[in-house]
């Protein structure tokens, strides 16, 4: 009877210890999760994660967004276009994420433009940092634009972020780094390439020629996104440099999509792909550093100011 006795208390014994455990990690996961989401993930408003938590989970009437690539992300100067504008560019997206970003920009009662940057590889299937939009994936959207990434960890607290938190402190950090200006979301660098630099460049640009790859089915779901609101759609093309132009075996394609954006009612393009520019205002040959931004961004400031398409209000001035 003894031994009986003394075999059940062995086995009632890890249960007491295990419970407890298991409890304070369900805890400290619970309290850890919005320190590293609030305190990290959304520390940083040039941060893809923040955006994307600005996106879909707040409300600023009057906002006029600026969608878009990392090249919306470094050539756009909000307080240069437009009071009210914020830049809600994020690196390596393309098609799907720019997409799920309008449609909810859409779904806001807001009425007012939305300006979208256009790259020539718009509809080239892009791989986004994943860190931008764990902090959102309760969001049906996000959830279903990143199905086919997610993983069962990144739906349980604090789990969710392995692998990525390097990611939000480099970006707690970048804050603070020198080199780099930011501006209501933007994020651009004053770094001034060299001539050695962009020689090597140049020439790689060259030995790598780029056409504009056909995708029908999302080049007409695009257009009929555009074509579903009211709202003024500005799709601009910010500048490349002229290498990377050069380059581009099929610029026409380009051209004829461009023709039939601008076809829509609601829609304008403005092409400043080929802006002239001088050298030191490109960090590469596909992205503008902080002189360049500022230059393209008063000159697309000046064409809208002319066409009329985002107009200051008084409470804005």
């Amino acid at each position: 009877m003894e031994e009986t006795s003394s075999t059940s208390n062995s086995d009632r014994v890890p249960w007491h210890f295990l419970l407890p455990v298991a409890a304070g990690i369900v805890v400290g996961c619970l309290v850890l999760d919005p320190l590293i989401t609030h305190g990290l993930a959304w520390c940083n408003p040039s941060f893809g994660a923040t955006k994307v938590h600005r996106m879909f989970t707040e409300e600023h009437p009057g906002e006029v967004p600026i969608l878009g690539s990392s090249r919306a992300d470094g050539s756009y100067v909000p307080e240069l276009i437009h009071p009210a504008a914020w830049n809600y560019g994020i690196e390596e997206t393309g098609y799907e994420v720019t997409r799920m970003m309008l449609e909810r920009e859409l779904a806001k009662p807001d009425r007012g433009p939305v300006i979208i940057n256009f790259d020539h590889s718009f509809f080239q299937p892009y791989k986004p940092n994943i860190a931008h939009f764990i902090p959102e994936v309760r969001q049906p959207a996000v959830a279903a634009c990143f199905s086919h990434r997610l993983h069962w960890y990144n739906h349980v607290p604090t789990v969710r972020y392995f692998g990525v938190t390097d990611e939000y402190l480099k970006a707690f950090l970048s804050k603070y780094a020198s080199g780099t200006v930011q501006s209501r979301g933007g994020i651009f660098t004053k770094n001034i390439i060299s001539a050695a630099e962009l020689a090597q460049m140049t020439g790689m640009r060259a030995a790598s020629p780029h056409a504009w790859a056909p995708r029908p089915g999302q080049e007409q779901a695009w257009l009929d996104l555009l074509a579903s609101t009211t709202r003024t759609m500005v799709v601009v093309v910010a500048p490349y440099h002229p290498s990377y132009l050069r380059t581009d075996t099929n610029p026409a394609a380009v051209q004829h999509y461009l023709h039939r954006m601008d076809a829509l009612p609601n829609v304008q393009v403005i092409d400043l792909s080929a802006m002239p520019l001088p050298d030191s205002c490109f960090q590469n040959t596909t992205h503008v550093n902080w002189a360049g931004a500022v230059r393209f961004s008063k000159e697309l400031r000046t064409r809208l100011n002319g066409l009329d398409l985002v107009p200051i209000r008084r409470d804005q001035r």
